[in-house]
């Protein structure tokens, strides 16, 4: 039986081990946290996905305030700790 991006997880026979493991393998993919409490708050694939994707940009705009708040002599001690040397 193939699952669609409407299927719920638990209407499937989904459990919270289960999902313990689909938290896991989507934070190995993804390279960011993903609490599993995400996947019983949207049980729904698309519903996830959508979530996932909003979370995400959500980090990436922190992300790049806190970057910006950073002062030039903070981003060149950053890099060279880093291994890295801005462009002249």
């Amino acid at each position: 039986e193939r699952v669609g991006r409407q299927d719920n997880f638990f209407e499937l026979g989904g459990h919270s081990i289960l999902a313990m493991q689909v938290a896991a393998r989507l934070q190995a993919c993804l390279s960011r946290r993903v609490p599993i409490k995400t996947v019983f708050e949207f049980p729904v694939l698309q519903e996830l996905a959508l979530q996932l994707h909003q979370d995400g940009d959500a980090e990436m705009e922190e992300l790049m305030a806190t970057v910006a708040s950073l002062s030039e002599g903070k981003v060149q001690e950053l890099l060279s700790e880093l291994g890295m040397e801005s462009a002249p």
